[in-house]
């Protein structure tokens, strides 16, 4: 039995039909117009649709048997060229990112990792020292031009004398040491990637001796010798693919807040507490090295924990924490140092001693 349209004359026209014997299989194939039924104009209408002698009514009913339900989400016929670019383009980025985490995990388990000297601790290390040292010398630059270099000759010869002496017992030959003392209120102290060393001059006025100044200027070469701008440097790219990752992954920018929350203070923030206490030890170690008694550490960061209270000095300290556990670690550390100390070529022990002011 077939169906007939409009279009048909009289249902008993089998002119625009070919091979027709009113056999089941013809009857699902719908009348498309005056030309030989070929079967490149054949369309399959579903077995379960009806068959109806009403013009249209057939069809329709048939057609909606198998059409995909009236929702929000438009059937991809009906999506735009631009819509299905953005799909494709959000699936090829995710594809790409996941490709590119993986090579970075593959990177990092090869080529990653490195040990900090005298301590041994692991750490992540995406950037190379020389690039490091690069940055380094840029923004020592740009601090020379930026910022007044003292004209004061006891602080300037204070910071050469005993940086020069951390400087030989951290053995680096190949860094182009430097010293600088910077005309700055707020008290600090740092050491640039490379051997840039700077102190300003208020902090030379909670110095009692050379030895305290070494267990400061040691601290801060301490964090050069171990790399942890460029540890620092090796985070942030993992933070910030992190949040690339999240970007692409999912659109709600609340998600990503809580990201950067998380990252920052239950990864971020507690690693830099492990630089300062490895930059302690690291200190303490030079110092000892260079001939200075490393009790002066002691000493000099219980009594700068004591005045954190100084307004002047809140900047510093945000950056250099001082609390019972870090004062305790560096109290265990001691009989270490002092190994070192012991076997120093020469013995400094508080060398010269400031007049106070």
């Amino acid at each position: 039995m077939f169906i007939p349209t409009r279009n048909l004359k009289a249902s008993n026209d089998k002119s625009n039909f070919e091979n027709y014997s009113g056999t089941a299989p013809e009857a699902r194939y719908k009348y498309r117009g005056t030309e030989p039924f070929s079967n490149k104009r054949k369309r399959a209408l579903p077995r379960s649709g009806c068959v109806s002698a009403m013009p249209d009514t057939c069809c329709t009913s048939s057609v909606a048997t198998v059409a995909a339900p009236a929702s929000s989400s438009p059937s991809r016929q009906s999506r735009s060229p631009q819509s299905l670019l953005a799909l494709r383009l959000r699936f090829g980025i995710k594809r790409l990112l996941y490709n590119l985490i993986l090579i970075t995990a593959v990177a990092v388990s090869v080529t990653g990792c490195r040990s900090v000297p005298y301590t041994g601790r692991s750490q992540l290390m995406m950037s190379s020292e020389a690039t490091e040292n690069q940055m380094g010398e840029e923004a020592w630059q740009e601090m020379c031009k930026t910022t007044r270099v003292t004209r004061n000759p006891a602080m300037n010869s204070a910071l050469n004398r005993v940086g020069k002496n951390i400087a030989a017992a951290a053995e680096k030959p190949e860094y182009n040491w430097e010293f600088k003392v910077f005309e700055v209120k707020e008290p600090n102290a740092f050491c640039l990637p490379g051997g840039k060393v700077a102190a300003t001059t208020a902090i030379f006025p909670y110095f009692a001796n050379d030895a305290e100044m070494a267990a400061v200027v040691g601290h801060e070469v301490g964090h050069a010798i171990a790399r942890h701008a460029g540890e620092r440097m090796s985070q942030g790219m993992i933070q910030s693919g992190g949040a690339v990752a999240l970007s692409v992954l999912t659109s709600t920018a609340g998600a990503q807040e809580a990201y950067g929350i998380v990252t920052q203070v239950g990864a971020m923030l507690p690693y830099s507490r492990v630089q300062e206490y490895e930059a302690d030890q690291l200190g303490m170690i030079f110092m000892a090295k260079a001939g200075y008694d490393p009790a002066a550490a002691l000493t000099f960061w219980n009594k700068f924990g004591k005045l954190g209270s100084n307004s002047r000095l809140m900047e510093m300290i945000s950056t250099h924490p001082i609390g019972e556990k870090r004062l305790q670690d560096l109290k265990e550390f001691y009989p270490k140092a002092m190994e070192y100390y012991k076997t120093a070529p020469v013995k400094r022990g508080l060398g010269e001693i400031y007049s106070p002011k």
